[in-house]
């Protein structure tokens, strides 16, 4: 095995005493120091100091947060509980504690968003500095999508199967 990928959703939700059973849990059946990427999703409000050390000990070298949109209305109509600020902070704190690599999540074609609430999100997503940016959307919005952020070359869709550089 060398890609392990922990998601369907929170698992940095859980406490830490369960985060670390399960992390041992991998542990005990996976050589996890020849595991090339072992990743986790998180929501933005689910990170600590404390659980990135855990993480770190038990080798998991990629986090990918949810963020979505940077839009306070979006976040509520998708049912988010973390805020723009949750965002911030949980970004500064991974790469104050030197965080090997951070991804983000974020959704495109939104009900009732906007070309200028997308280009807002996408200008945020990019300001972040951080290692990998996924869009998701449906099908004919990534087009759209390519369309109108032709030059936002680190941003990945689920169409373009091909990385960019991280030259804006």
């Amino acid at each position: 095995i060398t890609t392990i990928y922990i998601g369907g959703g929170t698992p940095l939700a859980l406490s830490i005493p369960h985060l670390e059973t399960l992390l041992q849990t991998i542990k005990s059946v996976v050589m996890v120091n020849q595991v090339v990427e072992f990743s986790i999703e998180t929501n933005p409000n689910n990170i600590t100091s404390d659980k990135i050390k855990l993480l770190r000990h038990y080798g998991v070298n990629r986090l990918s947060i949810g963020i979505q949109t940077f839009d306070e209305k979006h976040l509520d109509f998708l049912g988010r509980d973390h805020t723009i600020h949750d965002i911030q902070t949980s970004i500064a704190l991974l790469k104050s504690m030197k965080f090997p690599n951070i991804s983000i999540d974020m959704m495109f074609s939104l009900v009732h968003q906007t070309v200028e609430e997308l280009q807002y999100d996408i200008t945020h997503a990019l300001q972040l500095d951080v290692d990998h940016i996924d869009g998701d959307g449906s099908n004919n919005d990534k087009y759209n999508l390519q369309t109108i952020c032709a030059n936002c070359h680190r941003l990945k869709t689920h169409t373009n199967e091909d990385w960019k550089s991280k030259n804006v």
